[in-house]
């Protein structure tokens, strides 16, 4: 083993922080620990450390800080650039609908097209663009992302913004492709109205300009020369927030403006944490301010993280090999109200800087541009491919070595002091964004002595004796037998469809329908035989892919129950499962918005007794969840489920909270419900937490944790565990569900 190139280590109070650029790791170490691998670095002995202490050599080795001797790291830093930017599974559109803008900021890039609107033919080859993305890349799309520029996009919004919306979004709604849209703005157009067109419409976020505190900002954008803009943009940006929109606020600064940014913090005192939870502040010198004011704009960072406030700076507004710029690939396109076509958004549109053409067969005509950008230009910089920033740097941008084509250069001007400012803002970005380190410590060492095999599991609701008085009541006496003996089959059947035995449940629905060929049943004792023939076979299209097919059947089991519901209330919960099914065929199919809106209005149902819509079935008015025990391990069951699945389809923390809302959001804390679903409430109190960053007592968790380990209902906490786990760590989202895979593997 060699010790990687990447590696970066610098002191923090009495220890030594370590961070590896390639696993995006850090580590924090004693400065004991820290002399023994310089001295096995050093003295090429590094395989010694194996002896002296293998755990911390293990660490090394796991973390990316010790690499095999043959590795060529660059070549893996090349292989996981391309792997980001020529991602089939993301496409992204920028659309500017007008150039012209309400305000003339003095240090805008763009030239103001006063009556420039987006026409009806581009709006049209826009979205004839769009329908050939869905239909080209249907089988690997995951996520399309529609992004409004100018100009101020809120301008025109009725005229431009809207219609395109109103016809694009439905495609996307319909597809199950996830659909992510959001404004780059001055922020004083916004009002309620447009907020609830693009609410229904799939806009999440909104990234709004400040430009200094109130004073130096009315300077810069102001309405008229007696009135400014900062206090109405304010009151816009907490319009958003409370609406529950995302907002990244920008803040530009130049030398005139720092001395007073501290001074916005005033301004956003009266946010509650959940407001907090959407507001992300993110800081960027204006691109002609030729002093280098990163030293003071990290002591502002340092103030607004102390007040609880996202913020961002350097590190995460650098390109990576694994956050690369949008312009840097192929999958994306800048549209001018015009039709031509572009990549960076962070220069002017002037038509000698396009790089193609939207035709009106929605196909772009790119042209060389563009191709030196995507590859010619790529890694051809040889000062980057020596520096040990390369992985959180990316050589800057697609944008800077098409502007250095042919020239060495450096966006840190060869200062190494500027390049390691950049890994010691990550480490405090990590360290504030997690805000959970003691906490962290304690509550992995808790999970790591979790036996998970031993955690205990009931089934959630116990049907099977139900079953045998429903039958004792609907059937002859001589069918009461054969119909438990089929129920039973079904019940081997479908754990052969978890294995994935297709042929075997097919061979036992045979067995199962020629016996029934044999009974003579009549139109009611056919009813019967679909309580449980119905959803195994909905389970069957389920396990092939046949999604539309399982759908039907899961309607046609709740249609089935409703028939035998009022003599016999046992079969709600039956029905339950029905919905729970649905919900999963949504995830299943890429429908994820609307499987968590269906698990959030059952939950809510069932938790909290609010009244349930679904479109076939009879529902109860008045549901209470004391009166009907058994429910309570279905609960648990849907809760944990539905937990487990948005983990694993997210692919970061914020994506998680995007999904995590919208299952969740409505379902309140209620200190009236019984008390084997407190431990569900308290969980969606420490998520909400997390989201928002606001440290979670650590005795409080670890009652938590002591009461899920000793619940009846413990297997289910496994996946609530998993979900704490993945989002309360420090190190990467992926990287935390791994390692709990790990951790129960071994148990």
């Amino acid at each position: 083993m060699k010790a990687s190139f990447y590696n970066h280590f610098f002191i923090n109070n009495d220890k030594v922080v370590g961070y590896n650029a390639i696993s995006d790791h850090f580590l924090i170490l004693e400065p004991l620990l820290y002399e023994l691998f310089e001295a096995g670095r050093t003295e090429d002995r590094i395989e010694d450390l194996k002896d002296i202490h293998e755990d911390f050599y293990n660490t090394l080795v796991s973390k990316g800080f010790l690499v095999e001797n043959e590795q060529n790291e660059l070549k893996k830093i090349i292989e996981i650039s391309d792997k980001t930017d020529f991602d089939d599974s993301t496409y992204e559109i920028t659309i500017n609908p007008t150039m012209n803008c309400n305000f003339k900021c003095w240090y805008c890039y763009e030239t103001h097209i006063r009556k420039s609107k987006i026409d009806i033919q581009t709006i049209k080859n826009v979205v004839t663009l769009i329908e050939k993305v869905l239909e080209e890349k249907k089988t690997k799309l995951k996520t399309f992302q529609l992004q409004w520029f100018g100009g101020e996009p809120l301008l025109y919004f009725d005229n431009t913004v809207l219609p395109l919306l109103e016809e694009i979004y439905p495609k996307f709604h319909k597809s199950g492709i996830q659909f992510i849209s959001g404004f780059t703005t001055n922020g004083l157009l916004i009002n309620q109205k447009l907020l609830d067109n693009c609410k229904r419409l799939g806009v999440r976020t909104f990234q709004i300009t400040l430009d200094g505190h109130r004073e130096r900002h009315n300077k810069v954008r102001y309405i008229s020369k007696t009135r400014g803009s900062y206090d109405e943009i304010i009151s816009n940006i907490k319009l958003c927030l409370k609406n529950r929109f995302y907002v990244v606020a920008r803040i530009n600064i130049s030398e005139e403006t720092i001395s007073d940014l501290e001074k916005i913090l005033d301004d956003f005192q009266d946010l509650d944490n959940i407001m907090k939870e959407y507001l992300n502040f993110s800081f960027h010198e204006v691109w002609q301010e030729e002093k280098d004011l990163s030293v003071d704009i990290s002591d502002i960072v340092d103030k607004f993280r102390a007040k609880n406030f996202k913020s961002s700076y350097l590190a995460e507004s650098n390109a990576t090999i694994y956050n690369s710029c949008y312009a840097d690939k192929p999958n994306h396109a800048t549209i001018n109200y015009n039709g031509d076509v572009y990549k960076c958004t962070a220069r002017d549109y002037l038509s000698e800087n396009k790089e193609g053409i939207l035709n009106s067969t929605g196909q772009i005509e790119w042209n060389e541009k563009y191709y030196k950008r995507i590859g010619d230009t790529r890694f051809n910089n040889k000062p980057c491919l020596s520096c040990k920033i390369l992985p959180i740097c990316n050589g800057g941008c697609s944008q800077h070595r098409l502007e250095n084509e042919n020239q060495e250069y450096c966006i840190h001007d060869y200062d190494e002091e500027k390049k390691m400012r950049v890994v010691r803002d990550k480490f405090a970005s990590r360290l504030h964004y997690s805000n959970f380190y003691s906490t962290n410590n304690q509550f992995f060492k808790a999970i790591a002595n979790i036996d998970f095999a031993k955690m205990k599991f009931k089934d959630p609701i116990v049907f099977q004796q139900s079953l045998q008085n429903f039958f004792e009541t609907e059937l002859s006496p001589e069918k009461i037998i054969p119909f438990l003996k089929t129920n039973s089959m079904f019940s081997e059947a479908i754990t052969l469809l978890r294995k994935g035995n297709i042929d075997d449940f097919l061979e036992k629905e045979n067995i199962i329908f020629e016996m029934f060929g044999k009974l003579n049943l009549t139109k009611d004792e056919k009813n019967v035989f679909n309580l449980y023939y119905l959803p195994a076979k909905a389970y069957y299209y389920y396990k092939i892919k046949d999604f539309d097919s399982a759908k039907t059947y899961t309607h046609n089991s709740i249609l089935s129950d409703d028939i035998f519901i009022e003599k016999h209330p046992f079969l709600y919960g039956h029905k339950i499962q029905q919905i729970h099914n649905l919900i999963r065929i949504n995830f299943r199919i890429g429908l994820y918005e609307e499987a968590c809106k269906l698990n959030n209005v059952l939950l809510k149902h069932l938790m909290n007794g609010d009244k349930f819509k679904y479109e076939i079935g009879m529902w109860k008015e008045n549901y209470n969840v004391s009166q009907d025990i058994e429910m309570v391990g279905m609960i648990h069951q849907i809760f944990a489920e539905t937990i487990n699945t948005i983990v694993e389809i997210s692919s970061s923390k914020y994506d998680e909270k995007l999904l995590f809302e919208i299952a969740f959001s409505n379902i309140i804390q209620n200190e009236k419900t019984i008390p084997e679903l407190l431990p569900l409430f308290s969980f969606l109190l420490f998520k909400n937490k997390i989201f928002s960053n606001i440290l979670i007592d650590e005795y409080v968790l670890q009652k938590w944790l002591n009461t899920a380990i000793e619940s009846d209902y413990a297997y289910e906490y496994k996946s609530l565990i998993y979900s704490l786990y993945t989002s309360l760590g420090i190190n990467s989202y992926e990287d935390n569900k791994l390692h709990f895979r790990q951790l129960y593997s071994k148990n």
